[in-house]
């Protein structure tokens, strides 16, 4: 016979309706910021993208400027990571669960 499991694997922490807003407006704010990144990010790519092809430039200032373009890039997956982890915790909330979760 199956057994059906109801609620969420792991324990979680009910938030109360000042932690959520935190919560919402941190999120608010990363994803603000990772519009900035990201604009950044391409600004950079299109840098590096010259630097590459343009072989009379120093080879110092185009490795600086490749080296940047990661930089940005690792900057906008460590903001990724964290607005997954944010939103997340957000709908681990009761709220956001399916109903079948309070049924018994």
């Amino acid at each position: 016979m199956n057994k059906v499991l109801l609620g969420p694997v792991f324990p979680v922490d009910v938030m109360d309706d000042r932690d959520r807003a935190a919560l919402k407006a941190e999120l608010a704010e990363l994803e603000r910021k990772l519009r900035g990144y990201r604009s950044s990010m391409e600004e950079w790519r299109h840098l590096a993208g010259r630097a590459e092809r343009e072989l009379d430039k120093p080879a110092d200032l185009r490795e600086r400027t490749i080296r940047r373009y990661h930089e940005k890039c690792e900057l906008v997956a460590s903001g990724e990571r964290l607005r997954a982890i944010l939103l997340a915790e957000l709908y681990s909330q009761p709220e956001f669960q399916p109903a079948y979760h309070h049924s018994n």
